[in-house]
């Protein structure tokens, strides 16, 4: 969000928020931060491929950042605004592997994991996940403060290890 207070159309307002008014922008980053791409967010506006439209905003903006670059990419990490297991599936047919947070509602039934609620009952690190045999995308939920759930498009399973963890 870039801030901004005077008058404009494209302005936007989001509450709760440190900077509460100005322009939502859209950027991609290397892996240094530096930005390689950005696009102004319009609200309705805002330009959407019809041949991504079917991935929803969020997942439009990801598609279009890999087209605009057309280059070889590492990984890509995105948050939950942006993640859903259909943009998980053509980025991996691009051969571009993806990471993100995911919303609950996004998770498809089959990836049979526990319920938020009951992850909730347990001890702080318990975690559940689940592989698809077919082409190794992982579904892993854990909980911490709250549970988080990330997904994965093409990623080994590495052996899990207990931790300690340190506060300063």
């Amino acid at each position: 969000m870039v801030p901004y207070y005077g008058r404009h159309g494209t302005k936007q307002f989001i509450r709760r928020k440190p900077i509460r008014w100005g322009y939502k922008l859209w950027t991609g980053t290397n892996k240094h931060g530096y930005i390689e791409w950005f696009q102004p967010y319009q609200g309705s506006s805002t330009m959407v491929s019809p041949k991504y439209k079917s991935f929803g905003c969020g997942g439009n903006e990801v598609l279009h950042f890999t087209d605009v670059l057309q280059e070889q990419f590492g990984d890509l990490y995105f948050d939950n605004f942006f993640t859903s297991m259909s943009l998980l599936d053509e980025l991996r047919s691009r051969n571009i592997k993806g990471t993100g947070t995911i919303r609950e509602n996004r998770v498809k039934k089959e990836c049979n994991l526990l319920h938020s609620k009951e992850i909730k009952k347990k001890e702080r690190g318990f975690f559940d996940h689940s592989k698809r045999e077919d082409d190794g995308m992982i579904i892993c939920k854990w909980n911490d403060n709250s549970v988080v759930t990330v997904a994965l498009n093409n990623y080994p399973v590495l052996p899990t290890l207990q931790v300690q963890q340190k506060s300063e």
